[in-house]
C-alpha cells in the first residue's frame, strides 16, 4: 500500500504557523526591561517583628544614623513587574516580594535594601529563594534568617536568638554575639569567625563547616554532620566536657585529653580544663579537628 505524503505547501504553512506560536510565546522574554523603584517607610514604634520575604533579589540590611522608622527600597530593572506588599498587623509588619506571573528568560538586576533606626533592637526574620542576604552591624533580640540557595553574609551582630538556614548557599559570618544559635545548613559551607554563644546547635549535611570561638566559658556545643568535614577552634584556655561519637570520621586535636585517644576509638568522652563547657558532636563520614588559637 502506498503512503500518503502531505504536500510541500502544507509543510510550509505549518512551518509558518509554528513560528508565529513560537513568537508570541517568546514576546515576553524578549520585552524590554522595566525600570523599578519603590520606596516604603515605617515608623517602628510598636513594631515587635519585621518579617520579609523575596525570590531571587538580593537582601540588604544596614542601620541608619538617623531617625526612628525602617525603610525599604525594591529598585532595579527586569522584564517583569516587581513589587512589595506590605502589612502591619498586631506588631508585625510583613514585607512580601511579589512579581508578575510572566515566563521570562531576560535577565534581571535588582536589589532590596533594607534601612532600620539604630533604635530598633526587636525580631528581623528573612527569607529569600535564590536571593543574597547580607546584614550589616545590628543589635536585636531575634534574627532568622533563611535562604534556600543564596548566601548568607553576616558582619558583626548582638542578638539574644540567632536561626541561620541554608540549602545550598554559602553562610559567612564574622563577630556573632548571642544567647543562643542555630544552624542548619544541606549542602552548603558554613563560616563563622568571632564567635561568642552560649547556646550553639550545628546541624550540616554534605557542608564543610568551620566555627571559630572569639570566647568559650561555660557555652554549651552541639554539632550533628552527615558527609562534611567539622573544624572547631577555641581559645586555648577553654575548658570542657566533650562527648564525641564519629563513624567512618578522623579526629585531630590540638587538646592533649582529646589527641590522647588516637584513632580507634568510636565514641570519645572526657575532660578539658575546669570542664565549665560542653562540646557535642556527631559525625558520620566526615573528619573532625578541634584546635586551640
Amino acid at each position: 500500500m502506498k503512503q500518503q505524503q502531505i504536500p510541500i505547501h502544507a509543510n510550509k504553512v505549518l512551518a509558518v504557523l509554528l513560528a508565529v506560536v513560537c513568537i508570541i510565546l517568546a514576546l515576553p522574554a524578549l520585552a524590554a526591561s522595566g525600570i523599578i523603584d519603590q520606596r516604603e517607610t515605617f515608623a517602628t514604634q510598636g513594631i515587635e517583628l519585621i518579617d520579609l520575604s523575596a525570590a531571587s533579589t538580593p537582601v540588604h540590611v544596614t542601620l541608619a544614623d538617623a531617625g526612628t522608622s525602617a525603610a525599604f527600597h525594591l529598585q532595579g530593572d527586569a522584564p517583569k513587574k516587581i513589587w512589595l506588599e506590605t502589612d502591619l498587623t498586631g506588631g508585625v509588619l510583613t514585607v512580601r516580594e511579589e512579581r508578575e506571573a510572566v515566563v521570562t528568560f531576560a535577565q534581571e538586576h535588582m536589589a532590596l535594601d533594607v534601612t532600620l533606626p539604630a533604635d530598633y533592637s526587636r525580631g528581623l526574620t528573612i527569607r529569600t529563594a535564590s536571593g543574597d542576604i547580607t546584614v550589616d552591624a545590628i543589635t536585636l533580640s531575634r534574627l532568622t534568617l533563611d535562604s534556600t540557595s543564596g548566601a548568607i553574609r553576616l558582619a558583626p551582630v548582638l542578638c539574644g536568638q540567632v536561626a541561620l538556614t541554608s540549602t545550598s548557599g554559602a553562610l559567612d559570618a564574622q563577630g556573632i554575639t548571642a544567647d543562643a544559635l542555630t544552624i542548619e545548613s544541606t549542602s552548603g559551607d558554613v563560616r563563622v569567625g568571632g564567635l561568642s554563644a552560649q547556646d550553639v546547635s550545628l546541624r550540616c549535611t554534605s557542608a564543610q563547616a568551620d566555627l571559630t570561638f572569639a570566647a568559650f566559658g561555660s557555652a554549651r556545643l552541639n554539632v550533628v554532620s552527615t558527609s562534611g568535614r567539622i573544624k572547631l577552634t577555641l581559645p586555648a584556655e577553654a575548658g570542657f566536657r566533650f562527648d564525641i561519637t564519629r563513624t567512618s570520621a578522623l579526629i585531630h586535636s590540638d587538646f592533649d585529653a582529646i589527641a590522647l585517644f588516637g584513632q580507634e576509638p568510636d565514641t570519645l568522652r572526657g575532660q578539658v580544663g575546669d570542664g565549665s563547657g560542653v562540646v557535642s558532636i556527631a559525625s558520620t563520614s566526615g573528619d573532625i579537628e578541634i584546635l586551640h588559637q
